[in-house]
């Protein structure tokens, strides 16, 4: 995990309590956004059998990771997180690694859903730039919160919290499995992407 994130440190720190609560063997690697050479990571790794690796960084350190991890000769799954939001990176990994290999997804352009697409084709007519999925999240949060005002006539804060709490939100902007709210806490079951044979991306889930 890239400790220059705070993100990344704490989703680390959930990965392995959640892992060893299961009863789940893990082994951490830390490391810099200046790292480059990932090689060293991976004798423990395979010599220990580890069944898979979570990779808790960004784009293009994902892909050097895992290419790394292929050129040592891993051959478990790889897990990653929705800070893997482009796959421009991924173009001299086999087909074999890509197979392996899992990314959860709130947002992704190519989900052939006919919402995000809209999305994504008229954020960059305003815009002229592309939405991330930090854009959609966004986008998405406005529409929930407008929904919740307007599910109850909401006029106080006590009674928009209570309508926040109290409604699923439908997918009718991004197109996003149905949101509910547990106790304030959002609950959904986020995408779960792999890749087809020729690169392209499939949702899994």
């Amino acid at each position: 995990y890239n400790t220059d994130y705070d993100v990344c440190v704490k989703a680390q720190e959930l990965f392995v309590n959640i892992s060893q609560n299961n009863g789940y063997s893990t082994f951490s690697r830390n490391y810099s956004s200046s790292t480059n050479d990932f090689r060293s990571f991976w004798n423990n790794i395979i010599v220990n059998n580890y069944d898979c690796v979570f990779i808790n960084d960004f784009c293009e350190n994902a892909a050097k990771i895992i290419k790394s991890g292929e050129e040592a000769g891993y051959n478990g799954i790889f897990i990653g997180t929705s800070m893997i939001n482009s796959f421009e990176y991924y173009e001299d990994i086999s087909f074999d690694t890509l197979s392996r290999c899992y990314f959860t997804a709130d947002y992704y352009e190519n989900l052939l859903n006919e919402n995000i697409y809209n999305f994504y084709h008229s954020y960059f007519d305003l815009y002229n730039l592309f939405p991330d999925y930090l854009s959609a999240y966004g986008y998405e949060a406005i529409y929930m919160i407008k929904q919740a005002a307007q599910n109850n006539n909401v006029i106080s804060s006590e009674g928009f919290l209570d309508s926040f709490n109290n409604n699923v939100f439908n997918n009718y902007s991004l197109g996003f499995d149905d949101y509910e709210f547990n106790n304030y806490k959002l609950n959904r079951i986020p995408y779960l992407l792999s890749f087809n044979e020729d690169g392209t991306i499939k949702k899994v889930n």
